[in-house]
């Protein structure tokens, strides 16, 4: 019996790496909101979000300030949407994309001064 037993996790178990981490996401993401410790995670967020602004603006010289202030767009709008206006998801949304997408920028950005031409 408990090789049956195995041989059906086995099956069903995923083997790509990608469907398990969106299993484990999922199954994750479910028990999450039971958590008793579900009234310290917002301001953990905001501190996880604080140090990628300032990693962003410590960056913002070399790269350019583009990134970082779609960063803090989607900051405002997420802290916003958060606090004034719960139910909606649209702008939390919206907030999120920004964020990404600021992250996204500084990480593909090139050096501001690529071009300069040297004098020899």
């Amino acid at each position: 019996m408990p090789s049956a037993i195995l041989s059906f996790f086995i099956a069903f178990f995923p083997k790509c790496p990608v469907c398990l981490a969106a299993y484990m996401s999922m199954f994750g993401c479910v028990g999450l909101a039971k958590w008793p410790g579900m009234k310290y995670l917002f301001p953990f967020l905001m501190i996880l979000l604080g140090i990628h602004l300032w990693v962003l603006y410590r960056g913002a010289a070399r790269k350019g300030y583009l990134p970082f202030i779609i960063s803090v767009t989607g900051s405002l709008v997420v802290i916003f949407s958060r606090t004034v206006v719960p139910t909606e998801k649209l702008p939390l949304l919206l907030g999120m994309g920004c964020i990404i997408a600021g992250s996204l920028l500084n990480g593909f950005a090139t050096t501001r001064h690529m071009y300069k031409v040297q004098n020899f």
